[in-house]
């Protein structure tokens, strides 16, 4: 740094993604000097050496763009999907010690970033319903706590692909006369292009086959149920009071009982209308003072604000 000039002070706010991976700087004002997008980071879909190279390399361009250096970092913060396990953060933390950081690094579930997004400040509950489903909570004392996130063999309940499994299963069963009548059943063999409904077999058992791809299928539900689809109707209600499940857990083992917020993500709340507004009323129901948002920042705004919080906490 040249002669005369001041030390710029920062943090550091990563959301380390299973498919993307965002990292943003921020000056102690919370003003953004800069953002980089990478591949994965997350070493549950990627090895640790291949995180590390790619969180090094986001490290090495974000900070050339305003000549920073290592030792003015004050804070890195980041939030990683399974990070809630000791061995996880301990592998996540060593990477940054061996960057060069000596400043405190706080690595968080991905949950709790999304809730201090949605919240702006790391306290309430967050609800999530993507392709899997889970909700994480924190008070004002700092107790946390989650329920859910058992993934899709024994739990995601709610999740699109708990949907996209539901809906599957509710032609299947029309199609044995075992249960009622559903659109269902031809608006799925439609969507997979499907010739014949032992066909689903092939689709849902096929080595190859990703959670994400039957997670795909909710937006099939939801179109039914627009069509006017009893059954339909009846795996979002129960998507909506599984989520609602989760999420009054939470609240219960965290003591929250009036005025607090419950921030909603992922792509089934986005799009899914009836499903939110169910979860709202459910919601209301038991907690007539919480409010409930969806959420609109990235969850690396997050990060970077559970580091800027808990800076000032050790001040």
């Amino acid at each position: 740094m040249p002669k005369g000039v001041e030390a710029l002070k920062y943090v550091i706010g990563i959301d380390g993604g299973g498919t993307k991976t965002a990292l943003r700087v921020s000056s102690l004002k919370g003003a953004t000097l800069a953002e980089i997008t990478a591949g994965s980071t997350n070493v549950h879909s990627t090895s640790a050496a291949h995180a590390a190279e790619v969180l090094y390399s986001m490290l090495d361009s974000a900070l050339s763009m305003k000549s920073l250096v290592k030792e003015d970092c004050m804070y890195l913060c980041m939030g990683a999907a399974g990070a809630d396990r000791e061995d996880e953060r301990k592998l996540l933390q060593r990477l940054f010690e061996d960057y060069g950081f000596k400043c405190p690094i706080y690595i968080a579930n991905d949950a709790e970033i999304m809730l201090a997004a949605g919240a702006g400040r790391p306290e309430g509950i967050v609800v999530i319903s993507g392709t899997g489903s889970i909700a994480y909570g924190r008070d004002k004392y700092g107790s946390q706590f989650r329920s859910g996130g058992w993934g899709h063999l024994i739990g995601d309940e709610g999740s699109g692909y708990w949907i996209g499994k539901e809906a599957i299963n509710a032609a299947v069963r029309y199609f044995d006369r075992r249960d009622e009548s559903t659109m269902l059943l031809d608006m799925l063999m439609a969507r997979l292009n499907l010739r014949e409904v032992w066909d689903f077999i092939g689709f849902v058992y096929s080595s190859g086959k990703e959670k994400g791809d039957i997670a795909a299928l909710a937006s099939v539900v939801d179109e039914a149920f627009l069509a006017g689809d009893r059954v339909a109707l009846k795996i979002l209600i129960n998507a909506s009071k599984e989520l609602f499940l989760i999420c009054n857990a939470v609240a219960k083992r965290l003591n929250f009982k009036e005025d607090f917020c419950i921030v909603t993500g992922g792509g089934v709340f986005e799009h899914n209308s009836f499903l939110y507004n169910t979860f709202c009323s459910y919601v209301m129901d038991m907690y007539p003072k919480a409010y409930v948002k969806k959420l609109s920042k990235a969850p690396v705004t997050g990060a970077v604000d559970i580091a800027l919080h808990m800076l000032e906490e050790n001040e």
